[in-house]
């Protein structure tokens, strides 16, 4: 009863900018509320070039009220009421927020609902057709990153949509000044993986932009490769396919006039190696592939993402080639 109630009082506003040109807009749901750390997010994406050609949603979701947090003499009218009230509050904060990002987009428009945040979240995404969800991080400390992690892991593992998880700057005296200049892009084996850099260009991203292509080769345990006769097959099948990658990326992007940085690592676990290696070289964005379809991959983001998701000081993007017009409602 107070579900349905909350979905009739759910308002909608919209802020519409300047359109550019004929190209197909893409569709963004940025998941806020008044953290600084969705302020974040939001600068984060302003200085994107592709910005303007974005039609951003701000979607915001108020909490369902436990019982345990009303008095005892409370009746369900007044649940409704403060549930209401609640809403609007947010409404308001997603108008002031629409209002000052409006000549930053192509369009922006808000939308609050009622429920568990990482629940309703991923259902907007789908029911909207997102190209890109944003998510703002708590922060960049390890304690940070692990207390903030079940949100983003259930966003993550069941959004089909890309996922653009945006973090603070490391200083407070970092300001975000415009686009990333160097991105490292994870190349794996799948084929799909050669179309990351792809992002590049949906990002609007110059070439100006420092690109690093890695690739980590997963080291067998030693107890592993004694018990693997055939241990140099092994290296030999699984490093073509991601160095013929990276070769044939990099001479692509080369032709676009890109600088690129190549780089195959060896190390026992992926994540962390393409971790390092952003902290490394400084690179203010990873983007990286998801090319899990069956249901309990799914249900099971792979270790790499998730390692990205909790450990990475880096901004992530998880990149999900679907087609939207194709996503369920």
């Amino acid at each position: 009863m107070v579900s349905d109630l909350l979905e009739r009082l759910s308002m909608s506003s919209a802020f519409r900018a300047t359109a550019i040109g004929d190209n197909e807009s893409m569709q963004v749901i940025a998941a806020i509320d008044q953290s600084t750390a969705s302020s974040h997010a939001l600068e984060y994406i302003k200085c994107l070039p592709c910005s303007e050609a974005m039609d951003l949603t701000l979607l915001s979701v108020a909490p369902p009220i436990a019982p345990g947090d009303l008095n005892e003499v409370m009746f369900a009218n007044d649940i409704a009421d403060i549930q209401k009230a609640y809403a609007d509050n947010v409404q308001v904060f997603l108008n002031a927020a629409a209002e000052n990002l409006c000549n930053q987009f192509k369009s922006v428009k808000t939308i609050t609902l009622a429920g568990m945040r990482k629940r309703e979240v991923v259902r907007a995404a789908m029911k909207l057709k997102a190209d890109i969800l944003l998510l703002g991080a708590m922060g960049r400390s390890t304690i940070a990153r692990l207390l903030w992690g079940s949100t983003a892991d259930y966003v993550a593992t069941h959004a089909k949509c890309s996922t653009l998880v945006a973090r603070p700057p490391l200083l407070e005296a970092d300001n975000l000044t415009g686009p990333p200049k160097r991105v490292l892009i994870a190349v794996g084996h799948a084929d799909a993986d050669a179309r990351l850099p792809q992002w590049i260009q949906r990002l609007g991203l110059t070439p100006s932009t420092e690109v690093h292509l890695v690739h980590v080769m997963e080291v067998l345990p030693s107890y592993m490769q004694r018990l693997t006769r055939k241990a140099s097959a092994y290296w030999k099948e699984f490093r073509s396919p991601g160095a013929l990658h990276i070769q044939e990326l990099q001479m692509r992007l080369n032709s676009e006039g890109f600088s690129v940085k190549s780089a195959i690592l060896e190390a026992f676990h992926i994540g962390q190696a393409i971790a390092k290696y952003a902290d490394k070289h400084r690179c203010e964005l990873i983007v990286t592939g998801d090319q899990r379809e069956s249901l309990v991959n799914r249900l099971m983001l792979g270790s790499t993402s998730r390692y990205l998701l909790r450990h990475a000081t880096s901004n992530l993007l998880i990149a999900r080639e679907v087609d939207r017009f194709s996503r369920a409602d």
